[in-house]
């Protein structure tokens, strides 16, 4: 039995599970990877940083152990191989999806033609294998889901519910102070600079993601990219833009986050009469970013989180009852 390989950014014992196939530009191979201890999915280039602790035979044997293993035992990670769980809708292959993993690549893109990079490090991905051969296949997340598969009854028992939801309910009526999440729709002024002044952001959301890159000198690489920031249609593609290009922040972001996030509040509470009353009208109750991704702004998967948003609030709410006394 073999010794687990190290993660190169953490350290944990990461398990060889196959390689996955995917027709890039030029193609690339990529490899399964999971963490030991979380089982947590992950995907990196063949030449990538783990793959050169071992050798090409190594890597080979590995991988042909490692397909007959998964044919072979039902306990195998993602349904069993003659479940189909979606099917293309063009070409009526089907599926069974394994899961949603993420992406790990030194790899940049141009997606837009400028001179602007973005990464795909950390985007999630679709993993889903062949009923047919059983070849596993890698595609955004986001083409997944976009239509072009159709969910098939297999598929049912691997929905992600959450709060409300069930495989046959998606429940997207927000709760009664959805106002107190940087996702809702209340518009921020919010100064680009001291010649320009104040300008318009849809959500408190982009407004963080733009200060990620607000240095005191903007290079003008930042300065392009918080301009796509402010224009983003959504405050989930604010967010992508960040995540993207974490190379770009300005260096003092980690100090500086948690006050810059608390003057956005307050810029949203001053600008917004319905947000200042509804944050009023929580009373003394603690105020929780129940976010079951996020440990640090919200209260995280295992509700142990920081949730240094709904602190943020709190504090906050306290400014404006001194105020009104």
């Amino acid at each position: 039995m073999t010794t687990p390989l190290p993660c190169p950014c953490c350290g944990v014992a990461l398990r060889h599970i196959e390689s996955l196939a995917r027709s890039f530009q030029p193609p690339r191979t990529y490899h399964e990877w999971h963490h030991v201890e979380d089982n947590g999915c992950w995907l990196r280039k063949r030449v990538g940083k783990i793959i050169l602790t071992t050798t090409d035979d190594e890597v080979e044997q590995a991988e042909t152990i490692a397909a007959w293993n998964r044919r072979s035992n039902p306990e195998a990670p993602g349904a069993p191989m003659g479940v189909a769980t979606h099917r293309h809708k063009k070409r009526g292959t089907e599926y069974a999806m394994i899961g949603i993993g993420k992406m790990q690549s030194e790899h940049w893109i141009d997606p837009h033609g400028g001179a602007l990079l973005d990464s795909v490090d950390m985007d999630e991905v679709a993993l889903y294998r062949s009923v047919d051969d059983g070849s596993l296949w890698a595609r955004p997340r986001y083409e997944f889901e976009d239509g072009r598969f159709e969910a098939l009854p297999a598929a049912r028992e691997m929905v992600e519910c959450h709060k409300s939801d069930t495989p046959e309910r998606v429940c997207f009526y927000e709760q009664d102070f959805y106002v107190l999440s940087n996702f809702s729709a209340f518009t921020i002024m919010w100064e680009w600079t001291k010649l320009v002044g104040l300008v318009r952001f849809d959500t408190s959301e982009a407004v963080y993601h733009f200060m990620k890159f607000k240095a005191n000198v903007p290079t003008a690489q930042q300065f392009q990219l918080m301009e796509r920031i402010r224009r983003a249609p959504s405050a989930h593609e604010a967010f992508k833009l960040a995540e993207r290009n974490k190379h770009l922040r300005r260096p003092d972001w980690d100090k500086v986050k948690v006050d810059v996030m608390r003057d956005i509040l307050r810029a949203k509470a001053a600008q917004h009469e319905y947000v200042h009353r509804k944050l009023l009208a929580t009373g003394d109750r603690e105020l929780v970013e129940d976010s079951w991704r996020d440990d640090f702004w919200g209260w995280g998967p295992n509700r142990d989180g920081k949730n240094m948003l709904g602190k943020l609030w709190m504090e906050i709410r306290a400014e404006l009852r001194n105020q009104q006394s």
